[in-house]
């Protein structure tokens, strides 16, 4: 009976073990699917940055042409 208690014991370390590494494995995979999403995420945020960054450069560019046609329009009026 002690035999097959050792057995027994020595199949459930085995099972055990490669439940171990099946996991360890899997949290491998799910490590590196996490790395390519920052990756993705960091990519996507630059992008987003970088078009903010444009469309907040375009309107101030837009603000000191009205400015400038505002002026402009000032100037034709005191020429009429």
């Amino acid at each position: 009976m002690e035999r097959n208690n050792v057995n027994l014991s020595q199949d459930n370390s085995l099972v055990i073990c490669r439940i171990k590494s099946c996991l360890i494995e899997k949290i491998k995979y799910i490590d590196e699917e996490i790395s390519k999403l920052e990756v993705e995420i960091s990519k996507k945020r630059y992008s987003l940055n970088y078009y903010q960054n444009l469309k907040n450069k375009i309107e101030k560019d837009r603000e000191i042409m009205k400015k400038y046609i505002e002026e402009l329009e000032g100037e034709i009026n005191v020429l009429r």
